[in-house]
């Protein structure tokens, strides 16, 4: 979880490709482990990575641990899952301007649309995919 000065979290909203145009989601960042590798670790890859725009503006403050235990989507069979939950906070904010996206200008189609109410108008942060 990344949270602002003034208490608001970094969700991802949703997901753009060229031919698809939006699809909605709404999750908190987050990775899945490589075998092998430490939580530390894979949240350090998650800010090199994903989050790299918010890198240097991030502070890790805690770490909870979870454990979840319901069937794989994959194997339909029960599956333990272990969670590194870390908790971060934005020492400064962010030095870009949020954008009004119009919803109605945007294509969805009508389970993804149901799957928004609730979610605009919002400000949206137009981030360079550099």
């Amino acid at each position: 979880k990344v949270k602002s000065k003034s208490g608001e979290f970094l969700v991802e909203v949703g997901k753009w490709t060229t031919a698809r145009g939006a699809k909605p989601s709404c999750q908190l960042p987050g990775t899945k482990r490589n075998r092998g590798e430490l939580p530390p670790h894979a949240v350090q890859r998650l800010l090199d990575k994903d989050l790299r725009v918010f890198q240097d503006i991030v502070s890790l403050e805690a770490v909870d641990h979870a454990r979840e235990q319901m069937p794989s989507p994959k194997y339909g069979i029960d599956t333990t899952y272990l969670k590194a939950i870390f908790v971060a906070s934005l020492v400064s904010e962010p030095m870009w301007e949020s954008v009004y996206v119009d919803p109605g200008k945007l294509r969805w189609s009508l389970e993804e649309e149901a799957q928004l109410q609730g979610i605009f108008p919002r400000d949206i942060f137009v981030l360079p995919d550099a």
